[in-house]
């Protein structure tokens, strides 16, 4: 093979394995990769706070306190807490007498996460304790 061929195919053989791995990464898969790690980052915390925050979509209405942002959340039930219409209501009735609808509570945060109907990435947090009324907060509002 002449020098000028050898030279082309090296040359297109780095381009195309370059390309592949440098591949653009879709906003969607983006941000599965950013929940799963902070999933992953709070996996061993145990307290969080959660506000009811009911959105205008197939979202879930609760939202959870990390790094100082909110993130919406899905809740499944565990230990005490039996059932999340419940703890939804509680939210609620603060929500009602002009309370922030927010408390702190006792759980366990998944290490993956839940795709909504309306495809967001959504945080899972298994409920294990209902938690405190509101309390100051320091993310965003």
């Amino acid at each position: 093979m002449p020098q000028k061929h050898l030279k082309l195919c090296t040359f297109l053989a780095f381009a195309i394995t370059y390309g592949c791995v440098h591949a653009p990464v879709s906003p969607a898969d983006y941000m599965k990769k950013q929940m799963e790690d902070l999933a992953t980052k709070y996996k061993t915390e145990q307290t969080f706070t959660i506000r009811l925050n009911r959105a205008p979509c197939e979202c879930p209405p609760f939202e959870i306190l990390l790094d100082d942002v909110w993130h919406r959340v899905f809740l499944e039930p565990g230990g005490t807490v039996k059932d999340i219409e419940n703890f939804e209501a509680e939210l609620e009735a603060q929500e009602n007498a002009g309370m922030d609808a927010h408390k702190i509570v006792t759980g366990n945060l998944a290490s993956g996460i839940r795709i909504a109907p309306n495809n967001s990435v959504c945080l899972v947090l298994k409920l294990l304790d209902a938690g405190q009324g509101p309390k100051p907060l320091t993310g965003e509002e």
